[in-house]
């Protein structure tokens, strides 16, 4: 098996944020039902938006989410096997 040494281990949405500077987004964020990193994922633009927080900002929180779900950003892995 060519496991990774070390899997990225979810954070808490409010260990995330604090650890980015960013701890004022955590009540609005929960409010839109994010209440780990990975939530993060399934919030859309608008829904940033309605909360202040520009798009660009919005695609880099989405970014992290999928980082911290240890979910490929894009695509598959290098050598896992779609066909399942």
């Amino acid at each position: 098996t060519n496991q990774p040494t070390a899997a990225p281990v979810p954070k808490s949405l409010r260990e995330f944020l604090d650890g980015e500077g960013l701890g004022e987004l955590y009540a609005p964020l929960f409010e839109l039902g994010a209440e780990e990193t990975g939530d993060l994922a399934e919030i859309e633009d608008s829904e940033f938006a309605d909360i202040g927080i520009c798009a660009e900002k919005g695609r880099w929180l989405r970014s992290k989410a999928l980082e911290s779900s240890g979910a490929p950003a894009e695509g598959v892995p290098p050598g896992s096997d779609d066909g399942v």
